[in-house]
């Protein structure tokens, strides 16, 4: 066995006695949580069964000339229109036992996606296509999004197995679960130093991946181990994640690292603020190291908020290169919700139909600056977004780095408590990265929602 798959397992082993309380694990972020329905008592010992259920449906329209469907390019965009359904149904059962302090459960999440109508009804999803036998993050139009296993005990540390959401700790710039970067495996966590929390994971990061993607093998692990720990206001957290394929698959060879750290602040009534550095080395097309940096500050102004990213990442020369960066996001062409805009990367109201850019920008590396303010409107339930962001190559593609300026909005409507609609637009003037014919590109959306 690779001696760094040894050296996480005794981490394991020392790591696992750590800690105090931990809650049970509550992994889909913003999305629907999870709501006790009904509690059966099994006996007279006080163990009990507790049973959840939760729901999210959608449906989106969108209208935009991004380039892809048929034979349309960045340089002969054309526009085209389709609707979007989405169903995602999901359920708890829970056993606990409150004179052993244990709690176990299974947690299942099922989703159902498929487009109808406009002139482009077929294409409603990147994903929508091969592979076949497919990965865990490449979800196919019905199937499990989620589903695994968890233990909690003394009540100090969690442990779940299954297909797992999980994201990285630095806002999904490298890993994301809620773009349905959801792998099986087993993860560990639970307090770390008292005060501080810790993460392990082992996932089976790909399985039997046969289309004509990045990677076509099989076996590779995806490691994770982070900690966090609070220095007053502040909060530092240090991440380790490698991709390891095993010696077997030397035709094959990829051994990727990021190494990571991150110091901020948060404050809901005042500055809150973090910067994060990233290093990758690893030898996907030849060795090289890669260095990633970004900063993140949001202030209250007035009755909104305003937000700030600004984010780096070196690149390399036709995709390779000593000073690449690259991201597993790129390496099973998944994306993330990194940025705030809706036409180079996903954003939550129109995150059918986007460019999918990653920080590495495919070995090209990044330069963006972005800036974002939410408000609310006066009139009952609803609230504004407007946002622009700046993005730029750190080296040449068709003798450019300049890759475009988007600016958007749109509004979101709180119809009821479970009922919200979202609708809005985006514009981008494209830059000569894309090529010396660049058209700009425009997507209008809309979304309805049902959450409990």
């Amino acid at each position: 066995m690779d001696r760094f798959l040894l050296f996480f397992f005794s981490l394991l082993l020392v790591w696992e006695g750590n800690g105090q309380s931990v809650p049970l694990p509550n992994l889909f972020g913003p999305n629907p949580g999870i709501n006790k329905m009904a509690t059966y008592q099994l006996d007279n010992s006080g163990a009990k069964l507790n049973l959840g259920l939760s729901t999210q449906a959608r449906v989106m329209y969108n209208f935009s000339n991004i380039p892809v469907p048929g034979t349309t390019t960045i340089s002969d965009a054309e526009g085209y229109d389709f609707v979007r359904q989405r169903l995602r149904l999901a359920t708890d059962i829970r056993y606990v036992d409150s004179t052993s302090n244990v709690q176990m459960g299974a947690y299942t999440q099922v989703e159902y996606r498929g487009a109808w109508g406009g002139s482009s009804p077929t294409y409603s999803d990147p994903r929508n296509t091969s592979p076949i036998n497919n990965p865990h993050n490449f979800l196919q139009a019905r199937g499990i999004r989620y589903g695994y296993l968890y233990l909690q005990w003394n009540q100090r540390t969690t442990f779940t197995t299954g297909i797992l959401p999980l994201s990285d700790a630095f806002g999904g710039m490298l890993f994301d679960a809620e773009w349905d970067f959801n792998v099986g495996g087993l993860a560990l966590g639970g307090p770390f130093l008292q005060k501080g929390k810790y993460r392990l994971a082992l996932l089976n990061l790909l399985d039997e991946l046969i289309d004509d993607g990045v990677l076509s093998t099989k076996d590779a692990y995806l490691i994770i181990a982070e900690q966090s720990y609070p220095f007053g206001s502040l909060k530092f957290n240090t991440s380790v994640y490698r991709i390891n394929f095993p010696k077997s698959s030397a035709s094959d060879k990829l051994n990727e690292t990021w190494l990571g750290a991150s110091l901020g602040r948060a404050d809901e009534d005042a500055l809150s603020w973090q910067g994060a550095l990233i290093l990758n080395t690893g030898d996907f097309k030849g060795e090289h190291t890669g260095l990633a940096a970004s900063l993140k500050l949001d202030a209250p102004l007035g009755t909104g908020k305003l937000s700030f990213l600004g984010l780096m990442a070196t690149g390399a020369e036709n995709d390779h290169g000593a000073n690449a960066f690259f991201t597993p996001h790129f390496l099973v062409s998944t994306a993330g919700y990194w940025a705030k805009t809706h036409i180079f990367t996903p954003a939550g109201p129109s995150d059918v139909n986007d460019f999918g850019l990653e920080i590495g920008n495919g070995g090209a590396g990044l330069k963006t600056l972005q800036l974002n303010f939410n408000f609310p409107i006066s009139f009952p339930g609803m609230s504004a977004n407007t946002y622009c962001a700046w993005y730029s190559a750190a080296k040449d593609r068709s003798n450019s780095k300049y890759m475009g300026v988007e600016l958007g909005g749109w509004v979101d409507w709180q119809l009821n408590r479970f009922l919200h609609w979202d609708f809005g637009g985006a514009y981008a003037f494209m830059g000569k990265f894309y090529g010396p014919g660049a058209e700009d590109i425009f997507e209008f959306f809309s979304r309805l929602q049902f959450e409990w």
